[in-house]
């Protein structure tokens, strides 16, 4: 399968061209209906040549297409996946984003990812399933503390709410845990 994105919007484009839209009342809609859900993405036969081919219909390669798209004008792209698109881990798990890294950079960098994909619903009219939430890591011995206090500090310092909190704590967060 090849996706080409001719220009970033054409891909949820109807057969006219025309550009549809996802919002709560063609949901609501739709699903009073037995119809079938348009597709998201189309397939198109694979051209001569592209500016830019990207392997892989994953977070990462439809995240390149996208910005290539967006910041850079690069719109002779082709997107080529094996299966169908987010077939791999992109789309059936429950992927994490964060922004508690140990370096500040690091920090900054995954920081920015957080920040993009705030809007990224709004931005591509479609909705990632994005939510956020708490993230945990458990320490199981001194060393793996003293770590985490390292990164949490780091952390910190870069404007990332991060805190190293005691088994008290977590236990009330999450009470079916054995601390």
């Amino acid at each position: 399968m090849a996706i080409s994105t001719n220009g970033h919007r054409s891909s949820r484009a109807d057969g006219n061209g025309k550009v549809r839209g996802y919002s709560a009342w063609s949901l609501f809609q739709k699903g009073l209906t037995d119809g079938e859900w348009p597709r998201a993405w189309r397939e198109h036969e694979i051209a001569g040549s592209y500016d830019v081919v990207i392997i892989g219909g994953g977070v990462h390669g439809l995240a390149t297409a996208y910005y290539l798209a967006t910041n850079h004008g690069i719109t002779n792209v082709a997107v080529v996946e094996k299966s169908y698109i987010g077939s791999g881990g992109s789309g059936r798990n429950t992927a994490i984003l964060r922004s508690n890294y140990l370096t500040p950079e690091g920090v900054r960098f995954y920081d920015r990812s957080v920040k993009l994909y705030e809007h990224l619903a709004a931005d591509l009219n479609f909705n990632v399933m994005f939510s956020q939430r708490g993230h945990m890591t458990l320490a199981h011995n001194d060393a793996s503390l003293r770590t985490m206090r390292w990164r949490a500090e780091v952390n910190k310092v870069q404007g990332v709410d991060s805190d190293v909190i005691d088994p008290g704590e977590v236990k009330k967060l999450v009470p079916y845990m054995d601390v």
